[in-house]
């Protein structure tokens, strides 16, 4: 091992986001990981076993979260180093891991994320994000062994494509596929057919095949790796250009789409063949002028190198409709979108939206059953505005009565609740008391609270000819003490 090594652990409940970690990680010449573990338990005794100089923990987890085992870590072997990921960029979480000893913290990067980055770095008039569907059945119907290697997704991936697909509308992208037709494809055609109308181009993706695509109005950006890739970059890459990619992976194959290739032709060899020859095809025609045993070789696979070369090249030519004008940028449906943030937790990414008052935050938390929210500032006497905090707060709403049963009135006003501290810079001193007909307080009964540090919450229902809804009150403080008496 070398002195300047460093060793180190992934924590992370969800087997995608471990793999991601893993083969970002061993592309580090410094770096070796050497355990996984998938809860926080499993860490703390994974850590006593294999002594890693650093662990990369994710902040949520089952068994043990990772403020919990991070506390544990650091108390068993104190020279480990802790860095938290967390999707979320939850700056209260953070916070406290930092204090429990966490050395830094890592953000996770998600699709979204990336989108996000591609419209604000990129500013680009027309968006559209492709998806794979079916997309191998073009393929596998001329070689049926085309991607067979690959094993299944991770269970915990697959659930996700709905939500990707759910971002998208909310951000008003277009998302496009075909039947039979891997995303590759689309973007190729799509990139073609806008190319045709005089458009600069940009694929976002990290995928080799793509770079097929790439010339002096058409670039490639891999968002993993943040480098760009124009026509040197990819020859710098592969020592080939562009349009000879296909004809390289004809020769050597590609063991993760499992194309064949030519047996025993490696890169370089195959390198100074299109060198010399340009494709393929000039290949097979000056086959004669290919020294020895290599020409044997090649004249054995001549099928199986042609066949290579058809699954290789992106198909350019997809039926697949093009409207331009469809794919231009639009406004992202805001309230919609800062919803899904709240649902997914992504508390950096709702720093990001656009402002609103508290009141529209509320509407957007409690979804299509809220009805009216009135928010005022204890102290000021006053509806609070947008982006002014308040240290005591009242909270009022109502919401339709769709056969609601208490746990989902429950569940309703804490998410209510939560998102009022959150855009207030407050939050309840005690769990919320809930009571259907009658205010009802922690630790007794009390007509009315004395001091505007207790918390206390009212929910009521009301029934009549116009239907039935809930209503809900609230009171909360922070960082003020209790005043005297109460």
């Amino acid at each position: 091992m070398s002195t300047n090594e460093i060793t180190c652990l992934i924590v992370d409940d969800h087997e995608v986001v471990r793999e991601g970690l893993r083969l970002s990680l061993s592309r580090a010449p410094h770096i070796r990981v050497i355990g996984e573990a998938s809860d926080g338990a499993d860490a703390i005794s994974l850590v006593e076993r294999r002594k890693p100089d650093v662990v990369v923990m994710d902040v949520a987890m089952p068994m043990l979260n990772g403020l919990e085992a991070t506390r544990q870590i650091l108390k068993n072997r104190p020279g480990t180093k802790v860095l938290v990921l967390t999707s979320y960029g939850d700056d209260d979480c953070v916070a406290q891991l930092m204090r429990a000893g966490a050395s830094g913290y890592l953000i996770k990067q998600t699709a979204a994320n990336d989108l996000l980055k591609a419209i604000r770095e990129g500013n680009p008039t027309h968006l559209a994000v492709a998806f794979d569907e079916e997309a191998k059945a073009a393929r596998a119907a001329i070689y049926s062994e085309y991607k067979a290697t690959r094993t299944a997704p991770p269970g915990d991936l697959t659930p996700q494509f709905p939500l990707v697909r759910r971002v998208l509308e909310a951000m008003r992208v277009p998302a496009i596929g075909f039947p039979g037709y891997e995303a590759d494809d689309v973007i190729a055609t799509l990139t073609r057919r806008a190319r045709a109308q005089g458009w600069e181009v940009v694929i976002v993706t990290g995928d080799k095949d793509l770079m097929q695509m790439v010339d002096g109005s058409v670039r490639s950006y891999d968002s993993m790796y943040e480098k760009w890739y124009g026509p040197k970059e990819v020859e710098e890459k592969w020592g080939v250009p562009p349009a000879q990619l296909a004809d390289l992976l004809a020769l050597i194959g590609d063991k993760i789409d499992n194309i064949p290739g030519v047996p025993g032709v490696g890169e370089k060899t195959a390198v100074k063949l299109l060198a010399q020859f340009g494709t393929v095809d000039r290949l097979y025609e000056n086959l004669a002028l290919v020294p020895g045993k290599l020409r044997e070789t090649l004249a054995a696979h001549r099928k199986q190198a042609l066949l290579s070369r058809e699954l290789a090249t992106v198909s350019r030519q997809v039926p697949i409709d093009f409207d331009l004008e469809a794919f231009r940028l639009r406004e992202p449906d805001w309230p919609r979108l800062r919803a899904l943030w709240m649902e997914m937790e992504f508390t950096r990414l709702l720093k990001e939206l656009p402002a609103q008052t508290v009141e529209e935050t509320l509407r957007t938390a409690g979804g299509d059953i809220l009805r009216h929210v009135e928010l005022f500032d204890l102290y000021q006497g006053e509806q609070i505005p947008a982006g002014k905090k308040s240290l005591a707060y009242a909270l009022t709403f109502q919401a339709e009565d769709r056969s609601l049963t208490e746990e989902e009135v429950l569940q309703l006003y804490q998410r209510i609740q939560q998102h009022a501290a959150a855009a207030l810079g407050a939050a309840p001193r005690r769990r919320p008391w809930f009571a259907h007909g009658r205010p009802s307080w922690p630790g007794g009964s009390s007509p009315e609270p004395r001091g505007i540090s207790r918390t206390g919450s009212t929910v009521r229902r009301r029934s009549g000819a116009s239907g039935s809804s809930i209503a809900c009150r609230s009171r909360s403080t922070a960082m003020r003490p209790s005043p005297a008496g109460s």
